[in-house]
Protein backbone atom coordinates (compact mmCIF):
# COMPACT_ATOMS: atom_id res chain seq x y z
CA UNK A 1 0.00 0.00 0.00
CA UNK A 2 1.58 3.23 -1.15
CA UNK A 3 0.79 6.18 1.18
CA UNK A 4 -0.64 8.23 -1.70
CA UNK A 5 -3.13 5.44 -2.39
CA UNK A 6 -4.50 5.47 1.17
CA UNK A 7 -8.11 6.62 0.85
CA UNK A 8 -11.05 6.91 3.22
CA UNK A 9 -13.77 4.32 2.64
CA UNK A 10 -17.50 4.78 3.14
CA UNK A 11 -18.43 3.68 6.63
CA UNK A 12 -21.62 2.99 8.55
CA UNK A 13 -22.44 5.95 10.78
CA UNK A 14 -23.75 3.90 13.72
CA UNK A 15 -21.69 0.73 13.92
CA UNK A 16 -18.73 -0.51 11.93
CA UNK A 17 -16.02 -3.14 11.65
CA UNK A 18 -13.86 -4.00 14.65
CA UNK A 19 -10.38 -3.37 13.26
CA UNK A 20 -8.12 -4.31 16.20
CA UNK A 21 -8.04 -5.89 19.66
CA UNK A 22 -5.80 -5.90 22.70
CA UNK A 23 -6.17 -7.78 25.99
CA UNK A 24 -4.99 -6.98 29.49
CA UNK A 25 -4.73 -10.57 30.74
CA UNK A 26 -3.90 -9.67 34.34
CA UNK A 27 -6.92 -7.38 34.71
CA UNK A 28 -9.30 -9.40 32.52
CA UNK A 29 -9.95 -6.45 30.20
CA UNK A 30 -10.57 -6.34 26.45
CA UNK A 31 -9.99 -3.29 24.26
CA UNK A 32 -11.51 -3.38 20.74
CA UNK A 33 -10.94 -0.51 18.31
CA UNK A 34 -13.30 0.18 15.43
CA UNK A 35 -13.72 1.94 12.12
CA UNK A 36 -16.47 3.93 13.83
CA UNK A 37 -13.64 5.86 15.56
CA UNK A 38 -14.29 4.37 18.99
CA UNK A 39 -12.24 2.54 21.59
CA UNK A 40 -14.28 0.31 23.89
CA UNK A 41 -13.46 -1.13 27.29
CA UNK A 42 -14.89 -4.57 28.19
CA UNK A 43 -14.79 -6.64 31.36
CA UNK A 44 -14.26 -10.12 29.89
CA UNK A 45 -15.66 -12.13 32.80
CA UNK A 46 -19.03 -10.34 32.65
CA UNK A 47 -19.03 -9.89 28.85
CA UNK A 48 -19.95 -6.28 29.55
CA UNK A 49 -18.88 -3.09 27.82
CA UNK A 50 -18.00 -0.61 30.57
CA UNK A 51 -16.95 2.36 28.46
CA UNK A 52 -17.00 3.59 24.86
CA UNK A 53 -14.75 6.48 23.85
CA UNK A 54 -14.74 8.41 20.60
CA UNK A 55 -10.98 8.18 20.51
CA UNK A 56 -10.13 9.56 17.06
CA UNK A 57 -11.46 11.55 14.11
CA UNK A 58 -11.14 8.55 11.79
CA UNK A 59 -10.87 4.77 11.99
CA UNK A 60 -8.94 3.23 14.90
CA UNK A 61 -6.42 0.95 13.18
CA UNK A 62 -4.46 -0.35 16.16
CA UNK A 63 -4.74 -0.57 19.94
CA UNK A 64 -2.21 -1.97 22.42
CA UNK A 65 -2.36 -2.42 26.19
CA UNK A 66 0.90 -1.33 27.75
CA UNK A 67 2.60 -0.65 31.07
CA UNK A 68 1.57 1.55 34.02
CA UNK A 69 -2.15 1.32 33.16
CA UNK A 70 -1.54 2.80 29.71
CA UNK A 71 -3.37 2.04 26.46
CA UNK A 72 -2.19 3.38 23.09
CA UNK A 73 -4.24 3.87 19.92
CA UNK A 74 -3.21 4.56 16.33
CA UNK A 75 -5.59 5.83 13.69
CA UNK A 76 -6.25 6.68 10.07
CA UNK A 77 -6.55 10.28 11.32
CA UNK A 78 -2.72 10.16 11.41
CA UNK A 79 -2.36 10.36 15.19
CA UNK A 80 -1.12 8.21 18.06
CA UNK A 81 -2.79 8.78 21.44
CA UNK A 82 -1.93 7.68 24.96
CA UNK A 83 -4.71 6.81 27.44
CA UNK A 84 -4.44 5.95 31.14
CA UNK A 85 -6.85 3.78 33.10
CA UNK A 86 -7.92 5.63 36.26
CA UNK A 87 -10.41 5.10 39.06
CA UNK A 88 -13.02 7.90 39.05
CA UNK A 89 -15.28 7.45 42.05
CA UNK A 90 -16.38 3.82 41.93
CA UNK A 91 -15.90 3.52 38.18
CA UNK A 92 -12.86 2.92 36.01
CA UNK A 93 -12.43 5.49 33.24
CA UNK A 94 -9.85 6.07 30.53
CA UNK A 95 -8.36 9.53 30.37
CA UNK A 96 -6.47 10.96 27.40
CA UNK A 97 -2.93 11.63 28.60
CA UNK A 98 -1.47 13.12 25.44
CA UNK A 99 -1.33 12.97 21.68
CA UNK A 100 2.08 11.44 21.00
CA UNK A 101 2.13 11.96 17.25
CA UNK A 102 0.28 13.93 14.60
CA UNK A 103 1.64 13.55 11.07
CA UNK A 104 0.71 13.37 7.39
CA UNK A 105 0.44 9.56 7.22
CA UNK A 106 -1.95 7.05 8.77
CA UNK A 107 -0.91 4.72 11.62
CA UNK A 108 -1.68 1.08 10.67
CA UNK A 109 0.18 -0.64 13.54
CA UNK A 110 1.40 -0.35 17.13
CA UNK A 111 3.40 -2.65 19.39
CA UNK A 112 4.84 -2.35 22.90
CA UNK A 113 7.93 -3.85 24.46
CA UNK A 114 6.74 -4.16 28.09
CA UNK A 115 10.16 -5.17 29.42
CA UNK A 116 11.88 -1.90 28.51
CA UNK A 117 8.69 0.23 28.26
CA UNK A 118 9.03 1.23 24.59
CA UNK A 119 6.15 1.96 22.18
CA UNK A 120 6.55 1.54 18.40
CA UNK A 121 4.17 3.01 15.81
CA UNK A 122 4.29 1.91 12.17
CA UNK A 123 3.18 4.43 9.54
CA UNK A 124 1.80 4.16 6.02
CA UNK A 125 4.93 5.93 4.73
CA UNK A 126 7.16 3.06 5.92
CA UNK A 127 8.61 4.72 9.02
CA UNK A 128 8.48 3.38 12.59
CA UNK A 129 8.43 6.03 15.33
CA UNK A 130 9.17 5.02 18.91
CA UNK A 131 8.84 6.39 22.44
CA UNK A 132 10.37 5.41 25.78
CA UNK A 133 8.76 5.70 29.22
CA UNK A 134 10.43 8.30 31.44
CA UNK A 135 8.97 9.30 34.83
CA UNK A 136 5.47 8.07 33.87
CA UNK A 137 5.50 10.02 30.59
CA UNK A 138 6.41 8.97 27.07
CA UNK A 139 9.55 10.55 25.65
CA UNK A 140 10.07 10.53 21.88
CA UNK A 141 13.01 8.31 20.98
CA UNK A 142 13.33 8.65 17.21
CA UNK A 143 12.47 6.84 14.00
CA UNK A 144 13.42 3.50 12.43
CA UNK A 145 13.84 3.50 8.65
CA UNK A 146 14.02 0.60 6.27
CA UNK A 147 11.15 0.63 3.76
CA UNK A 148 9.01 2.92 1.63
CA UNK A 149 5.60 1.23 1.92
CA UNK A 150 3.18 0.91 4.82
CA UNK A 151 4.25 -0.90 7.99
CA UNK A 152 1.23 -3.15 8.45
CA UNK A 153 2.10 -5.08 11.64
CA UNK A 154 4.83 -5.43 14.24
CA UNK A 155 5.98 -7.74 17.02
CA UNK A 156 8.62 -7.76 19.75
CA UNK A 157 10.80 -10.62 20.96
CA UNK A 158 13.09 -9.80 23.87
CA UNK A 159 15.24 -6.85 22.82
CA UNK A 160 14.24 -7.12 19.15
CA UNK A 161 11.42 -5.48 17.22
CA UNK A 162 10.18 -6.93 13.92
CA UNK A 163 8.05 -5.05 11.40
CA UNK A 164 6.35 -6.29 8.25
CA UNK A 165 5.41 -4.11 5.31
CA UNK A 166 3.36 -3.86 2.15
CA UNK A 167 6.71 -4.19 0.34
CA UNK A 168 6.58 -7.93 1.31
CA UNK A 169 9.50 -7.69 3.72
CA UNK A 170 10.22 -8.15 7.40
CA UNK A 171 12.84 -5.94 9.07
CA UNK A 172 14.52 -6.77 12.38
CA UNK A 173 16.04 -4.22 14.76
CA UNK A 174 17.85 -4.86 18.05
CA UNK A 175 17.45 -2.48 20.99
CA UNK A 176 20.25 -1.92 23.49
CA UNK A 177 20.11 0.42 26.49
CA UNK A 178 21.85 3.67 25.76
CA UNK A 179 22.34 2.79 22.09
CA UNK A 180 20.26 3.44 18.97
CA UNK A 181 18.29 0.61 17.41
CA UNK A 182 20.53 -1.47 15.16
CA UNK A 183 18.99 -3.01 12.07
CA UNK A 184 20.31 -6.58 12.05
CA UNK A 185 18.40 -8.24 9.24
CA UNK A 186 15.71 -8.06 6.56
CA UNK A 187 13.72 -10.73 4.76
CA UNK A 188 11.37 -10.71 1.82
CA UNK A 189 8.80 -13.14 0.46
CA UNK A 190 9.45 -14.80 -2.88
CA UNK A 191 8.11 -17.70 -4.93
CA UNK A 192 10.68 -20.33 -4.15
CA UNK A 193 10.80 -23.35 -1.89
CA UNK A 194 14.54 -23.33 -1.13
CA UNK A 195 15.39 -20.74 1.50
CA UNK A 196 15.98 -21.33 5.19
CA UNK A 197 15.25 -25.01 5.22
CA UNK A 198 14.91 -26.64 8.61
CA UNK A 199 16.91 -28.13 11.44
CA UNK A 200 20.40 -27.20 12.52
CA UNK A 201 21.54 -26.45 8.99
CA UNK A 202 19.36 -23.32 8.77
CA UNK A 203 20.29 -22.14 12.24
CA UNK A 204 23.95 -21.71 11.31
CA UNK A 205 23.68 -19.48 8.28
CA UNK A 206 24.28 -16.11 9.93
CA UNK A 207 26.66 -16.73 12.82
CA UNK A 208 28.28 -13.34 12.23
CA UNK A 209 25.00 -11.61 13.15
CA UNK A 210 24.70 -13.38 16.48
CA UNK A 211 22.39 -15.96 18.07
CA UNK A 212 19.42 -13.56 18.21
CA UNK A 213 19.13 -13.36 14.43
CA UNK A 214 19.65 -17.12 14.12
CA UNK A 215 16.59 -17.53 16.35
CA UNK A 216 14.53 -15.15 14.19
CA UNK A 217 15.51 -16.99 11.01
CA UNK A 218 14.59 -20.29 12.60
CA UNK A 219 11.13 -19.02 13.59
CA UNK A 220 10.45 -17.57 10.14
CA UNK A 221 11.53 -20.85 8.54
CA UNK A 222 9.21 -22.83 10.80
CA UNK A 223 6.27 -20.52 10.00
CA UNK A 224 6.93 -20.93 6.29
CA UNK A 225 7.02 -24.71 6.56
CA UNK A 226 3.64 -24.65 8.29
CA UNK A 227 2.09 -22.54 5.54
CA UNK A 228 3.29 -24.93 2.84
CA UNK A 229 0.85 -27.53 4.16
CA UNK A 230 -2.00 -25.20 3.25
CA UNK A 231 -0.78 -24.49 -0.28
CA UNK A 232 1.27 -21.36 0.46
CA UNK A 233 4.76 -21.60 -0.97
CA UNK A 234 6.06 -18.14 -0.05
CA UNK A 235 9.23 -18.42 1.98
CA UNK A 236 11.70 -15.99 3.47
CA UNK A 237 15.07 -15.04 2.03
CA UNK A 238 17.78 -13.05 3.74
CA UNK A 239 18.44 -9.72 2.05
Amino acid sequence: MNPKNYVEVQRNQNVDAVSCLSVDVDQGLLYPGSWDKTLKFWRIFYSKCLESITAHDDAVNSVVVAFDGMVFTGSADRTVKAWRRELVGKNTKHVLVEMLLKQENAIPSLVVNPIVAVLYAGSSNGLVNFWEMENHFMSYGGVLRGRKLAVLCMAVDGNMVLSSSADKSICVWRWEEGCPHLRIGAYWAQRTRQVLGSGEESRGRNRELGPELDSVQWKLGQVCEGLEDFGFCETWTNL
